[in-house]
């Protein structure tokens, strides 16, 4: 599956369940680039009713989907998110970039710096005390009605002090101010969306454990509200999907598309399901 995840504060959170709210954001899935485009173009915009909506101009996009990549800068981190890969998904990703390069984009290599404590400073600091304190009610009064390793989840928030929030939170806006300088650089960047396909349930009993293996690269992108889409680019090991992560400029969500069309217009793995 193709999935976007916005900018925050493109499409608004009117209605849904709120989880944090520096983070949240509602983006569509469907099989192919151009469908997500499609939903998202209808889903975004301005709604003064949430306070996290961002009222910045959008247009009709739509028809520029397939003007390509010729001279788009992609950058391609060459530190932490192209390490501990499983040897399948690093080979995708090899592939995946040599595709958008014969589609016109420049490959620029960049560093980015401190991601490796981006998810620690981000996901298990700043969301799980949002989610803590958002459902804290429930947790005190109720937590029966909360399933075991979910409510193990929120807990984790509750430790969180005053002081470690606000120090995560000064750590996330300097480093928004790196990737401000990155993006005079490049119009892109490409990671795996994910350092290993999908673990097997069997395997992956400590959901808390099993989050952190997957979403290492995520978190962070996610924390300075970022678009960023994954786009499958292949099948690692036992035959189970591998995903680029294809991420722009804040509210760049045009390029974002644009570099995904581009690059299932050359490949098919979009069409490809996994073995039964």
């Amino acid at each position: 599956m193709t999935g976007l995840r916005p900018s925050v504060g493109r499409v608004p959170n009117t209605g849904s369940i709120a989880c944090s709210v520096d983070f949240d954001t509602i983006g569509p899935l469907a099989y192919s680039v151009s469908d997500v485009a499609r939903a998202f173009a209808a889903i975004a915009g301005y709604d003064p009713e949430d306070p996290n909506s961002v009222d910045a101009p959008l247009g009709n996009f739509l028809p520029t989907l397939r003007d390509g990549i010729a001279g788009v800068r992609v950058g391609v981190p060459r530190n932490f998110y192209f390490e501990g890969l499983q040897p399948a998904v690093a080979e995708r990703l090899r592939e995946a970039l040599a595709v958008l390069e014969r589609a016109g984009a420049t490959l620029v290599d960049v560093t980015v710096e401190d991601a490796e404590v981006a998810q620690a400073r981000t996901g298990f600091s700043l969301l799980v005390a949002d989610m803590a304190q958002y459902h804290l009610d429930r947790i005190e009064t109720a937590p029966e009605a909360i399933g075991p390793e979910v409510l193990r989840r929120l807990r984790l928030g509750l430790p969180v002090s005053g002081v470690q929030y606000a120090e995560s939170r000064r750590w996330l806006a300097a480093w928004k101010l790196r990737f401000r300088a990155l993006f005079e650089r490049v119009d892109l960047i490409v990671t795996p969306t994910t350092p290993i396909v999908a673990p097997a349930i069997a395997d992956a009993a400590d959901m808390i454990e099993a989050t952190k293996a997957v979403s290492r690269f995520t978190y962070g992108f996610g924390a300075l509200g970022l678009p960023a889409m994954t786009v499958p680019c292949g099948f690692g090991a036992h035959g189970l999907p591998v995903g680029m992560q294809i991420v722009g400029r804040w509210f760049e969500e045009p390029l974002v598309f644009r570099a995904g069309v581009a690059f299932q217009a050359a490949t098919d793995h979009h069409r490809r399901r996994p073995a039964p």
